[in-house]
């Protein structure tokens, strides 16, 4: 029968307190999926899940999660010393997204919109997106895991897919 993994993510003190680089591993994923965490450090989703279950990561993959979160491996590894090599990569320090050019802004038009199915809405007027919102580049890399130019609208002809 195949284990389950805690979902919960652990207080950094639970962490470094626990004798697990899985609890420690647990931490670092956060509220984010496995998959993603996987994906993003460029380690397979199923070792990663061999991690959390207790399976003990080699040099390599260790650096790979070291180089992708910023964490130090000596931390990861036994609980001891700063989590993050650099405390400005530690999320929980950092300040809302201000970037101060204004060339970090991406700028996209804003809807409003009531959205229907079949007979659902009647459109009265339809708007022209004068209105835009502004996201800072690197939330959307932190949010979305790819470059605000690597966004496109998904538009579908016909309905929903």
């Amino acid at each position: 029968m195949a284990q389950r993994i805690k979902s919960e993510v652990p207080t950094l003190a639970e962490a470094q307190a626990a004798d697990s680089l899985a609890l420690r591993l647990r931490l670092l994923i956060g509220h984010e999926s496995v998959m993603g965490f996987a994906t993003r450090c460029g380690i397979l989703e199923g070792l990663m899940r061999r991690y959390l279950l207790g399976s003990m990561p080699g040099a390599e993959k260790l650096k790979l999660i070291s180089d992708n979160t910023g964490c130090s491996v000596d931390w990861l590894l036994s609980g001891e010393g700063p989590m993050y090599v650099n405390p400005e990569m530690d999320p929980r320090r950092a300040e809302p997204d201000k970037p101060k050019d204004p060339n970090d802004w991406v700028y996209l038009p804003l809807f409003d919109v009531a959205a229907g199915a079949g007979a659902g809405t009647f459109v009265e007027e339809e708007e022209t997106g004068e209105e835009v919102i502004g996201f800072s580049r690197s939330w959307i890399r932190r949010t979305f895991f790819t470059s605000p130019e690597g966004l496109k609208p998904d538009l579908c002809a016909g309905g929903s897919r």
